[in-house]
This record gives C-alpha cells, sequence and structure tokens, in this order.
C-alpha cells in the first residue's frame, strides 16, 4: 500500500483537477 492515506489521495487529485481547471471551487470547499 502507498505511503499516502486515501484521504490525502483526494486531496491531491482535487488539488491537481483544480490546477487543470476541471474541479469546481464549490467542489474543493465541500
Amino acid at each position: 500500500m502507498p505511503a499516502t492515506s486515501k484521504a490525502q489521495q483526494k486531496a491531491a487529485g482535487a488539488a491537481l483537477s483544480a490546477k487543470r481547471g476541471e474541479t469546481k471551487k464549490s467542489e474543493l470547499k465541500g
């Protein structure tokens, strides 16, 4: 298993999507 937890992976994925402009700001806050 990776050292990162699922929560950390989700946060990292959200950050990546935000950089690409694929994630809505409302989703980041939610």
